[in-house]
């Protein structure tokens, strides 16, 4: 189904049989559900995809069938579509103060978009960094340059093509809400604003 709840037909649901190397593939109905048979003693990874959507294929559903298969084994999928140059952000990337660094809790979810390129391997995508407004303006177009940048290194080095993804740091030239320059603002208000986002900018044919 897609966001917030819409049930998606004709979406592609591709079965790879990772213990005999075969594949196979169905299409959900009008309803958006889809009925497969799995083989008994196979493991299987299964991916949801449609035009114009982000493909998923997610950890839970790779599963170890034994001698009977279960009447209740479901796989359900939640397909975002995909909008170019509309931003996204990443939850929970943060950064020390003043560095740009990946920290270790930023890479398990830097992980997530990895995993996202690489079930969509025709999308080509912009990461972008964003401060809050304290500190200077040029700093912190500088600071949130070397944060994007970092955050693509990052993501190109788990294997995805450097040519798919491009960086950009916004400083505080974008900010969510009204916390500019002189504004008093909580830390939760600033925080909204110190984000890492992605945009698709191009889908290959």
């Amino acid at each position: 189904k897609g966001k917030p709840g819409l049930m998606i037909d004709s979406a592609v649901i591709e079965i790879q049989n990772l213990t005999d190397k075969t594949k196979e593939y169905v299409l959900t109905n009008k309803s958006g559900f889809y009925k497969i048979k799995l083989k008994s003693k196979s493991e299987h990874l299964i991916k949801a995809s449609k035009p114009m959507y982000f493909s998923v294929t997610e950890p839970k559903n790779v599963c170890m069938i034994g001698k009977k298969i279960s009447e209740n084994f479901t796989a359900n999928f939640e397909l975002d579509q995909i909008i170019i140059e509309k931003p996204i952000v990443l939850e929970n990337i943060y950064y020390d103060l003043d560095k740009w660094f990946i920290r270790p809790d930023a890479a398990k979810e830097l992980d997530r978009l990895v995993q996202l390129m690489f079930d969509n391997p025709t999308l080509s995508i912009e990461l972008s960094s964003h401060t809050d407004s304290r500190a200077g303006d040029q700093y912190n177009l500088v600071l949130s340059d070397k944060r994007a940048k970092a955050a693509v290194e990052y993501v190109a080095s788990k294997g995805i093509d450097k040519s798919r993804m491009r960086w950009k740091g916004y400083g505080e030239s974008k900010l969510v809400n009204q916390c500019k320059n002189d504004v008093k603002c909580t830390e939760e208000e600033h925080q909204q604003n110190r984000r890492t986002e992605f945009k698709a900018i191009k889908i290959s044919k």
